[in-house]
Order: C-alpha cells, then structure tokens, then sequence
C-alpha cells in the first residue's frame, strides 16, 4: 500500500541523512585516530600491554620499560581513511618491543589480532557516540 500524504519532511530527512553519513564516517575516523594514540601512550605510561598485563620489568637500567627518552611513544600516529583506520610507528625496533626477541621479553604496545580488548573497545565506542553527537548538534535545525 502506497503512503501518501506531505513527504517534504522526508525528502529533507533523507537528504540530511545522506548529508551526515560521510560527515559522520570522516568525525568518527578523526575520534579514532585521536583515542587510539592516546591508548597507546596510556599503555607506555603504565606500563602495560593492551589487554592489560604488565610489561616485564627492565633488567638493564633503573625506570619504566620502553620510557628511556620517549621516542618510541612518541612516534605513534593513527590514520583514518573511509571505515580503516591505521595505527603504527616508524621507528624501525618497535617490532623487536612489540613481539620480544631471543633475549628480549615482548612488551605490546598494539592489540594482537582482530579483537580489541574490552577496554580499547570502549574507549572507542565512546568516542564514536561523542563524534557522532558533535555532528548531530551542527547540523542545521528545521
């Protein structure tokens, strides 16, 4: 059965909705890329591996692992492109911290696999409802 009726409303809805979508994708892909640093920096602060485990203590010097001058922390960018976002360093031993060595222990800066953990996954989830409300309150009102 058709609707009939004004659709004017409609009309305006979708096109607003359409609106939206990319400006939502590009504001919650920007929020990404901010957390994700931030997780990452948070993990070097306390010492510990995304799912939460502490990394090994040092065996060499005094101090927090991986905190000698910072650049390592330091060199994290996260990048968004449409529904992807890429985390990564370039420093060229960061995979020698990430995965450990023969005599090296493996302290994880990033996530292993396809899940993030809980927390990662929260973090991020908040940050997308935040984007996505910001977007929602510039959107021009009826």
């Amino acid at each position: 059965m058709p609707l009939k009726g004004p659709t004017t409303g409609l009309v305006r809805l979708s096109a607003e909705l359409k609106r939206l979508g990319p400006k939502a994708v590009r504001a919650v892909g920007k929020a990404f890329e901010g957390e994700l640093v931030t997780l990452v920096q948070l993990g070097f602060r306390k010492g510990r591996a995304p799912d939460g485990s502490a990394w090994a203590p040092l065996q060499a010097r005094d101090g927090q692992p991986l905190r000698d001058t910072g650049r390592l922390m330091n060199s994290f960018t996260a990048k968004a492109s449409g529904s992807v976002v890429k985390v990564g360093t370039n420093t060229p031993y960061a995979p020698y911290h990430q995965e450990g060595t023969s005599r090296m222990p493996a302290r994880p800066m990033l996530p292993d696999g396809d899940d993030l953990p809980a927390p990662w996954q929260q973090s991020l989830d908040e940050a997308a409802d935040e984007a996505v409300a910001l977007v929602l309150t510039k959107l021009p009102r009826p």
